[in-house]
């Protein structure tokens, strides 16, 4: 079941609210470390999304706060992903942004070239 985007919103704002004055501390250190770093390589760029065999391109459109990051992925070709981390998980260099124990990645560089050429064929 996908939720609305109010849905997703209260979700957010109750984790934003449940966290305690260390973790607010911790996750600010991160924060501060690599918010600007992913918003400049990431945010409107359009990237590659992969999780296990799934892989397509698309535009990513970031959003940060306390908690950590939110990217909302469209494609021409498929459904629109909203993927998040907290930032205690959040994986980034200026090509490579993920989240540990989620699974997903987002790239500027296409990881399996074959996947995306196979895609095209069964269509």
């Amino acid at each position: 079941m996908a939720l609305t985007d109010e849905q997703r919103e209260e979700f957010y704002e109750k984790a934003r609210s449940d966290l305690s004055h260390s973790e607010r501390s911790e996750l600010d250190g991160i924060r501060k470390k690599f918010e600007e770093m992913i918003l400049r390589n990431f945010h409107m760029k359009e990237m590659w999304f992969q999780e296990r065999h799934l892989q397509w391109k698309g535009i990513v459109k970031i959003s940060t706060d306390e908690w950590g990051v939110r990217v909302r992925f469209e494609s021409e070709n498929h459904r629109t992903l909203f993927l998040s981390g907290r930032w205690d998980v959040i994986l980034a260099s200026p090509n490579h942004l993920g989240a540990q124990y989620c699974g997903w990645t987002i790239t500027s560089e296409c990881l399996y070239p074959e996947w995306e050429s196979a895609l095209h064929e069964e269509e």
